[in-house]
């Protein structure tokens, strides 16, 4: 089981507020239920934007520090690509409109209140979804990637010019016994010209 880096630093925080006597039971309160939201927003983003691109969700799990969206992929890299990128763009969104909003309704934040506190983790829920955006491990950046990637190769697949016959030429005579040879596309009508 893989747990982002946000999570266990939360968890720390929470504790030595708690530890501390700095935080009230409802200050303690007010962060848990700010980190909840943010990780229920980010999955229903992938939920939403699956449905919206044409696929299917097979299974949302949410768990007290993380979420998990099971999703029958939508035809389509950059449809795949989409629903992605609307975990941690609704997570990002989100933060920074309750921070809007806690910023309007109260005013200048009192350190050490509740209001405080649920800034404090708002922050924590924009850096984690950036973070969760770097393409490395099981995050959602290195999907993004790979599906952008795939986009991208297949796009230039289709500008090859069809009218030629392509061909795999090797380029290099296998190394040892058993390891894969080398081997380039060249077009069909270049073989007279070497």
């Amino acid at each position: 089981m893989w747990i982002n880096g946000f999570y266990p630093l939360s968890c720390a925080a929470l504790l030595l507020a708690a530890l501390e006597g700095a935080a009230s039971p409802a200050t303690l309160l007010a962060m848990l239920a700010t980190l909840w939201i943010n990780v229920v927003l980010h999955e229903l983003g992938h939920a939403v934007t699956t449905c919206a691109t044409g696929g299917a969700v097979t299974g949302l799990k949410l768990y007290p520090w993380h979420g998990v969206t099971t999703v029958q992929r939508p035809e389509g890299h950059l449809a795949y690509a989409a629903v992605v990128a609307a975990g941690p763009a609704l997570g990002i969104a989100a933060a920074l409109g309750g921070i809007a909003l806690l910023s309007m309704a109260v005013g200048p934040v009192v350190l050490g209140s509740a209001v405080a506190a649920m800034h404090a983790m708002l922050w924590l829920g924009i850096a984690d979804n950036a973070l969760n955006l770097i393409p490395v491990g099981v995050l959602d950046g290195r999907r993004l990637l790979r599906e952008v990637s795939a986009w991208r190769v297949e796009r230039a697949r289709h500008s090859l010019p069809q009218r030629h016959e392509w061909e795999v030429v090797p380029t290099a005579p296998p190394v040892a016994v058993g390891t894969r040879r080398r081997v380039a596309l060249r077009p069909a009508w270049l073989r007279a010209c070497v």
